[in-house]
């Protein structure tokens, strides 16, 4: 909790993919898990004027096949359910980790995503020497992050869409890097103040 009403939202998948053969999704659904953990546990005595809020989303991965009615069940729900409890507003800026354990992370600028979020993430990235992981260039990927910017939140997708195994039999643990899931815990944590003190200038 911070002494401020509004929230900085942490946020990834659990749910993997049901496929006619076996998938484990250690990549897809098992890292934003883990990091997620991660994250609440290394942020415990972080101190922010605004509350940092952890949301395990459900059902991002499409039933059938791929639609705006057939993905990111778990975030529409959530932006349904803060809209009707009237608490949408003070939910500030999310950001969403999908996919970040593959061993040659490669990070690229969510085009959707909102460009304040990416300044700061990406120059922290710089910063601490991550310029390999988060590089400049961009792509486009529908995510639990567009309901959220649907509903006028600022929200940023943290996804590596380059990983060889996405969606195979071959997203097994052996596929992923536990220094993936830490350089990205690296690069928010240090970019939470600054997220924080951004958020708190906001009306």
């Amino acid at each position: 909790p911070g002494s401020k009403p509004a929230i900085i939202a942490l946020t990834g998948h659990y749910d993997t993919k049901v496929f006619d053969f076996p998938f484990v999704g250690a990549s897809d659904g098992g890292s934003s898990a883990a990091w997620l953990l991660e994250m609440a546990r290394a942020t415990a005595n972080l101190k922010l004027e605004n509350t940092l809020e952890f949301v395990f989303l459900d059902g991002e991965e499409a039933v059938v096949e791929w639609t705006d009615t057939d993905s990111v069940y778990g975030s529409r729900f959530d932006v349904d359910r803060r809209y009707r409890a009237g608490s949408l507003q003070q939910l500030k800026a999310l950001i969403l980790a999908d996919m970040i354990g593959d061993k040659n992370l490669n990070i690229r600028k969510e085009t959707q995503s909102t460009d304040w979020l990416k300044s700061i993430i990406w120059n922290t990235a710089q910063s601490i020497g991550y310029n390999r992981e988060f590089p400049n260039d961009s792509l486009e990927v529908s995510d639990d992050h567009i309901p959220y910017l649907k509903a006028g939140i600022a929200a940023v997708d943290l996804i590596d869409f380059d990983y060889p195994a996405w969606h195979t039999a071959q997203d097994t643990l052996d596929k992923v890097s536990g220094r993936s899931l830490k350089i990205v815990g690296d690069v928010v944590y240090l970019s939470l103040p600054e997220i924080d003190r951004r958020v708190s200038q906001m009306r």
